[in-house]
């Protein structure tokens, strides 16, 4: 999987997706599988695994502490497996 090059690496005029779009479907991806999760808890944890902000960033961001960032991030994994 490795060798494989990124659709977006490709430049094949327009063929697969932008690294942006990928981002995106993911991003609806995550938050409709975390449906019973908080709004907050998810914003939390997609600016984490899909945008990759930093948790200070993150924390910064939504006011809330670090440790809020690393629980939502762990409670969130937790429940995926």
């Amino acid at each position: 999987l490795c060798d494989v090059p990124h659709p977006a690496d490709e430049g094949a005029g327009g063929q697969g997706l932008t690294r942006e779009e990928e981002r995106g479907l993911l991003r609806r991806a995550v938050t409709a599988s975390l449906g019973r999760f908080s709004e907050q808890t998810r914003e939390i944890f997609c600016r984490l695994v899909v945008d990759r902000e930093s948790p200070t960033h993150v924390a910064e961001a939504m006011k809330v502490s670090v440790g809020v960032v690393y629980t939502v991030r762990s409670r969130v994994l937790k429940r995926l497996r």
